[in-house]
């Protein structure tokens, strides 16, 4: 049952609050996510560096990870290094202290199993592909408004001296 009001929680959660939007406690067969929805645990076994995603193992990392990573001996990874000894990044709304993510960010909260809202420190140093193409293209754009006017300095110089070598006055 939810926390405020009478609303009954979603099957796969045993304990919710919020009218039943956020889940507290996990049904049986099911993990909590950071969105404090629960989902199915896999059957199968997740080795290191993986997560399940539905039920189903997955590699760490994707965008649309919402459960830990496993790496050895650690806690709310998003990823891990290649040894698998301590989280390279943390999930969102946690911060990566000496390869461990326990703490929250500064302005996330910790409710049940995880750190909820807080400004997300960088997940992931590079840059997404939307902001790699618009730096690509302003580049572009400012090397061709150079050239142009390069160009057209080049051609207007060029007609004043044809002009002046038949004879014309320059004009400035």
């Amino acid at each position: 049952m939810s926390e405020s009001g009478c609303q009954k929680c979603d099957t796969t959660c045993c304990s919710c609050r919020n009218n039943a939007k956020t889940c507290v406690i996990c049904a049986d067969s099911h993990e909590p996510t950071i969105q404090q929805t629960c989902q199915p645990i896999c059957d199968q076994v997740i080795t290191a560096d993986q997560v399940c995603e539905d039920g189903t193992p997955k590699s760490c990392g994707a965008e649309t990870q919402i459960i830990p990573c496993q790496c050895t001996g650690k806690v709310n990874c998003f990823t891990c290094p290649s040894d698998n000894s301590q989280c390279k990044s943390c999930l969102r709304s946690y911060k990566l202290l000496k390869g461990d993510c326990s703490d929250c960010v500064q302005g996330a909260e910790m409710i049940g199993e995880f750190c909820i809202g807080g400004v997300q420190e960088d997940l992931n140093s590079s840059l997404s592909g939307g902001a790699v193409a618009g730096i690509v293209i302003a580049i572009i754009v400012v090397i061709g408004g150079i050239g142009g006017g390069v160009f057209w300095y080049i051609k207007k110089s060029k007609t004043q001296l044809k002009n002046v070598g038949q004879g014309g006055v320059m004009q400035e």
